[in-house]
């Protein structure tokens, strides 16, 4: 890779956005639009791929676009930061290079990671002469003081549900114990404030909004039902992760 890389980012919601501003360079194509315009015929070196996986009504992740783009779109090597089912990588790879990088960008204002040029971290999914070659194309907009970690496909994807279903959990219990603060005729703002008191405690997603009760958005609650199917597919029945999106769906009521 050069500093001349030519780059094509694929989707534009909150993660290509975020893409475009740390590759300002980049050709944008319009996944919203995806059926009246056609793709770009030109070959790139770089794909960023940030369309959308919404839920189907099963709850399971729609991988739909991601795969169109990679049909569609002539690159070197697809960066896929769109959340996708555990296994997907590496079906992918079977179709064109793919590498699977997780996104970790907020929709609100005050989210910590919001952007991406001051990251601390890059995580990496797939081959290792993938994942090199991904390395280099971050070596253009980061320093050394990055860390870059390398895992499988498949390992990529499931952290980025694992962290996920930790949100949705911190949010699960902090939210109950908003109700039982309640039912016992306790102040939960000032038990809140004692709790994290303690050193081991995070102060993330501890706050508790009465009028908009439980996790929602557009990642949270989809990866949650996302990763529950996809393990009872292949036959684990989690009680644990199902226990918080049936909780959360009486929050949303």
């Amino acid at each position: 890779m050069n500093n001349k890389t030519s780059k094509l980012i694929c989707g534009y919601g909150f993660v290509g956005k975020a893409q475009h501003k740390l590759f300002p360079d980049s050709s944008i194509f319009d996944s919203n639009s995806i059926n009246s315009i056609p793709y770009p015929i030109e070959k790139y070196d770089i794909c960023f791929v940030c369309v959308g996986t919404p839920i189907k009504e099963d709850g399971s992740c729609d991988t739909s676009a991601v795969f169109d783009v990679i049909n569609n779109v002539s690159a070197d090597l697809f960066i896929i930061r769109s959340t996708v089912v555990p296994g997907t990588t590496n079906r992918l790879n079977g179709i064109k290079p793919c590498v699977f990088q997780p996104d970790y960008i907020g929709e609100t204002v005050a989210h910590p990671l919001l952007d991406e040029s001051q990251t601390k971290f890059v995580i990496l999914g797939g081959l290792e002469n993938l994942t090199d070659k991904a390395i280099e194309v971050y070596k253009e907009v980061y320093n050394s003081s990055v860390r870059f970690i390398q895992l499988t496909g498949l390992e990529a994807e499931i952290c980025k549900y694992l962290e996920n279903v930790s949100i949705a959990t911190t949010v699960t219990l902090m939210n109950t114990f908003y109700e039982i603060c309640e039912v016992l005729g306790a102040n939960y703002n000032k038990v809140r404030e004692a709790y994290l008191a303690d050193p081991r405690m995070s102060r993330y997603f501890t706050f508790v909004y009465p009028d908009k009760r439980g996790f929602n958005g557009k990642c949270i609650p989809k990866d949650v039902s996302s990763i529950y199917g996809a393990a009872k597919e292949y036959g684990f029945d989690s009680i644990f992760i199902k226990g918080i999106l049936e909780q959360n769906k009486q929050w949303q009521r």
